[in-house]
């Protein structure tokens, strides 16, 4: 009797452990992401992309921001964004969703000059759809996704509102770069 007491509970241990394991998000934080949904405004554009290919996650690091603009954040408040995080977050999250993620490169350019993605074709995309994070962000963030093998045309587009309150801002919480991705893929059905 206490030997099928003891199998029935390790088989419930076995059962519940991994569900254990797998809950990503605790219940308070579950409930933040309901509340950011309410103000997260996401729009997705999608004409078509084909989610066996590679998509790459880029953001121009370089692009110059204008003296009036430094002054803009200076005076409003603005932040100055960890683009590592904002690109790690997007690439982990387009993993965990299932979706191929490749790289991209710099060609090699003349000394003293910059090393920018607007310049023509110094840009080299290691995958076929290149998601081109607008850096430009204040009250939503834009994603243009281009298919490189079609002359960078845009195929699909992503924007959200950025600001959540406060100067908290979404694309610094994973739970909602997790769920951008994941209506991202729902749209491609």
């Amino acid at each position: 009797m206490k030997k099928t007491l003891l199998i029935k509970r390790i088989l419930l241990l076995l059962i519940i452990f991994p569900v254990l394991l797998t809950a990503q998000y605790s219940k308070k934080e579950l409930k933040k992401k309901e509340k950011w949904l309410k103000k997260l405004e996401l729009r997705i554009v999608n004409r078509g992309v084909d989610l066996n290919e590679t998509f790459v996650f880029f953001v121009d690091r370089e692009l110059s921001e204008t003296a009036a603009e430094k002054i803009a954040n200076l005076v409003i408040g603005g932040y100055n964004e960890n683009w590592d995080f904002v690109i790690s977050e997007f690439e982990n999250a387009m993993f965990v969703a299932g979706l191929d993620v490749g790289t991209y490169e710099f060609k090699e350019i003349e000394k003293g000059s910059k090393n920018n993605a607007a310049i023509a074709g110094n840009l080299i995309v290691n995958g076929r759809y290149l998601f081109e994070f607008d850096r430009a962000i204040e009250r939503y963030v834009k994603v243009a996704i281009k298919d490189v093998s079609n002359n960078m045309k845009t195929v699909a587009t992503i924007s959200f509102r950025n600001n959540i309150g406060l100067g908290n801002y979404m694309i610094r919480e994973t739970i909602i770069i997790e769920h951008v991705i994941s209506e991202f893929i729902k749209s491609n059905s």
